[in-house]
């Protein structure tokens, strides 16, 4: 299977050892942010178990995930193939389930073309909508992400003050 984005691809083999046994080849370019071109292309190679589990009518088959040994339906590879435990892996709605406000702003920012991040700048107008309407949407956003961006900052000026604290000990 080859994945194409522009002129650079993406490639992933897969080869069976046994019945019980594969070994991935995963070819993969690693892109910047959007607009930015790519990083490097990275290449993952490792072997899998699978486990056949018997059900009503045939078997299903799952992976073995190499840190847990857990049976999963889905691996993700970042540097090696793990699951999303293994990876520490949340969903954007788990990261920010107890600010309600900033999950609306977030959601909004997807809706106009933008990134799930309120590191990101906002989205540019989309075509067709009014500049007073964007603007409004703009300042909403602020207003809902700003309490969220100065507690993640004073957070890590509080870890950079224990950290330098501990150095100095």
């Amino acid at each position: 299977m080859t994945l194409r984005r522009g002129k650079l691809k993406s490639s992933v083999r897969v080869e069976t050892i046994d019945s019980e046994r594969i070994e991935i080849h995963f070819i993969f370019t690693r892109w910047g942010r959007s607009g930015e071109p790519p990083l490097d292309e990275e290449t993952l190679h490792q072997p899998l178990q699978l486990a056949r589990v018997a059900r009503r009518r045939g078997e299903r088959v799952f992976f073995i995930c190499p840190e847990c040994n857990r049976f999963r339906s889905i691996l993700y590879a970042l540097p090696h193939f793990s699951c999303r435990v293994c990876h520490r892996l949340v969903y954007a709605s788990q990261r920010y389930a107890n600010d309600v406000d900033l999950a609306k702003a977030l959601k909004r920012r997807v809706e106009l073309g933008g990134r799930s991040s309120p590191w990101d700048p906002f989205p540019p107008k989309p075509a067709g909508m009014l500049s007073k309407t964007y603007e409004r949407l703009k300042a909403e956003d602020l207003k809902l992400i700003k309490p969220y961006l100065i507690k993640q900052i004073l957070q890590a000026a509080s870890w950079a003050r224990n950290i330098a604290q501990r150095n100095l000990s």
